[in-house]
């Protein structure tokens, strides 16, 4: 007896049924379970792909399968932390609005002084929407949440603290008497756009470059600014990257024997009031005002070595000051980051 044609087409339903289940767990098959979560082969994939592209456009071809092996294993470990630092901001009940989303959008512009039109475009470049933008800024904002609701309390700077670390840089106690002679003292103001992750967490070299280019053109757009006769302190507030933003961009009254032998060789091709080119540091562009130039003696007993130096940390305190609570907050970052891990549940597969 030959089949009907339903019972052939019931058949051919039910192996359809089965295998594209079987399909679907080939292409998205899952990663790593972290707690109640799972990372998926394409979340994978999408968090790594800027790598991936450099990797690509560098790398010859026997060379790019081995790298990008690593860089997904560490692309991984970033996901699992993000995940970890999200069930984090669900138990605490921390959310981020949509407004909080438009105004660090709003942010991004005006840091980098372009439009709206001209952010999306450099986005799409790389094959990223408006959607998947907000997106990134809302895991970027909800992890900040709660790094600053846990370690808020785990990073503090006193002025001691502060002091110390003073009288480290000047390599020893303020009090100790110094041999006989004349030095220079150099006022300085600094600006400076950075292009290293401002949370210390290391990026994709793609991501990288870009920002390295963008830092590149702001502080080019600055220093014409400056030229042209905008206040330094001002455009310092306003535009600056660096800790000493903060305070105008004064970097206060700085001994030459203190100073690096290439900044040292920078400030004496400057009389005051004059401004050097732009110089690029590991991690950023600056450039540098000197405001006025000024011969001691060096010569001090403990008690003017004593008030000089209050005189110069008091100068140099704030930046001192938020130098010592950045370094710190990554370190408790690391510390905290490295508790939420061996207190979940993490499998790789």
């Amino acid at each position: 007896m030959r089949p009907s044609l339903f019972s052939l087409a019931a058949a051919l339903f039910l192996l359809m049924t089965l295998f594209v289940p079987a399909q679907a767990e080939i292409v998205d098959r899952i990663v790593a379970v972290v707690n109640s979560d799972v990372i998926t082969e394409s979340e994978l994939n999408a968090e790594a792909q800027d790598a991936y592209t450099h990797i690509d456009a560098t790398l010859p071809p026997e060379q790019r399968q081995m790298m990008r092996q690593q860089v997904k294993g560490d692309v991984l470990d970033s996901l699992i932390d993000k995940f970890l630092i999200a069930q984090e901001a669900k138990k605490l009940k921390l959310k981020v609005t949509e407004e909080e989303i438009d105004d660090a959008m709003r942010q991004v512009l005006q840091r980098n002084q372009i439009t709206k039109e001209q952010l999306l475009a450099g986005l799409a470049e790389s094959g990223v929407n408006e959607n998947i933008y907000r997106n990134t800024l809302r895991s970027q904002l909800l992890q900040n949440k709660v790094i600053s609701q846990e370690l808020h309390n785990r990073v503090v700077i006193t002025d001691k603290m502060a002091r110390e670390e003073y009288e480290r840089r000047r390599g020893g106690e303020a009090s100790v008497e110094k041999k006989s002679g004349d030095r220079l003292i150099y006022t300085l103001q600094q600006i400076g756009c950075r292009w290293n992750d401002i949370e210390g967490k290391a990026l994709p070299p793609k991501a990288l470059a870009k920002n390295k280019e963008k830092a590149r053109e702001r502080i080019e757009k600055i220093y014409q600014m400056v030229k042209r006769g905008g206040d330094f302190a001002s455009l310092a507030a306003q535009h600056s990257d660096l800790p000493s933003a903060t305070d105008h961009g004064n970097l206060g009254a700085l001994p030459a024997d203190e100073l690096g032998t290439d900044m040292l060789a920078i400030i004496k091709g400057l009389h005051d009031g004059e401004i050097s080119g732009i110089i690029e540091t590991p991690d950023a562009f600056q450039f540098l005002k000197l405001v006025k130039t000024e011969r001691e003696d060096s010569k001090t007993t403990e008690k003017s070595a004593a008030a000089n130096s209050t005189d110069d940390f008091a100068q140099v305190k704030n930046q001192i000051m938020n130098e010592m609570y950045n370094m710190e907050t990554k370190r408790a970052f690391s510390d905290w980051a490295k508790e939420l891990r061996e207190n979940a549940y993490i499998r790789k597969m």
